[in-house]
């Protein structure tokens, strides 16, 4: 995480600073099970199920406790044709060449009466528990190059898709990053060992995630009744966002 210049490996607010400095309303917000929407540019949605992190500046935050709800809401909130939607309904509501998001705007979604909420929630519950594994997997190299190799900043940068990554290029932006600038061979030898086989793992936890938003996103088409070339339309320009 960087903010404000600052890099982050593991940011955290103490619990009773936080109590202390900021009202009720807002500590009990953030404790309570969520859907955390980046404000600006990308319509992107993040749930927090455990109450575990706090909503920040020029954040969205959808709170209740029913968490099927939250799971069916962050499937719609994420798919394609409601991030295409709001992108282009709102064109004007721009930030430094971005859309500043707004509740307004999410409460004025259009919803077919037929949504399928318990199909949504079941997805969005097979979606986020391939990414917890991968989330799993990124902790355990983490620890493993942490254990290991001094780096010359807080963090270790572009982890977030590291299994994207061949091991060659996955140890050349390593060794960038650590203070001695370069990663012994018997060492790099032992953590390839361990990085390759969990690499495989995590890509295709990857591409169960991808399918599964497929699904969502084909199930969205339909009960919005798009036609091929809307569909076409919305992949395109989802394509080159991403």
């Amino acid at each position: 995480m960087k903010y404000l210049g600052d890099e982050y490996l593991f940011p955290v607010a103490l619990k009773n600073d936080f109590q202390n400095k900021l009202g009720k309303t807002y500590c009990e917000r953030a404790a309570s099970p969520k859907i955390i929407i980046k404000g600006l540019t990308h319509f992107d949605c993040a749930l927090d199920l455990e109450g575990e992190f706090i909503p920040g500046k020029q954040t969205l935050v959808i709170a209740t406790s029913n968490v099927d709800l939250l799971f069916a809401l962050a499937a719609l909130l994420n798919s394609k044709i409601i991030s295409f939607y709001i992108k282009f309904k709102y064109p004007s509501a721009t930030y430094n060449k971005g859309t500043a998001f707004t509740y307004h705007m999410i409460n004025n979604i259009p919803i077919p009466r037929d949504l399928d909420y318990s199909r949504l929630a079941e997805l969005a519950k097979i979606a986020y528990d391939y990414k917890a594994k991968i989330t799993n997997l990124t902790y355990c190299i983490y620890s493993t190059l942490i254990s290991n190799l001094s780096f010359s900043g807080n963090s270790i940068k572009g982890m977030d898709r590291w299994y994207f990554n061949e091991p060659n290029k996955f140890f050349s932006d390593i060794e960038r990053q650590t203070i001695s600038k370069k990663v012994p061979i018997n060492l790099k030898a032992e953590l390839a060992s361990h990085y390759i086989p969990i690499r495989a793992n995590a890509i295709e936890l990857s591409n169960l995630i991808h399918s599964t938003s497929e699904e969502i996103d084909n199930y969205m088409y339909e009960k919005y009744e798009l036609n091929n070339a809307n569909i076409s339309t919305i992949e395109s320009l989802e394509e080159r966002r991403s």
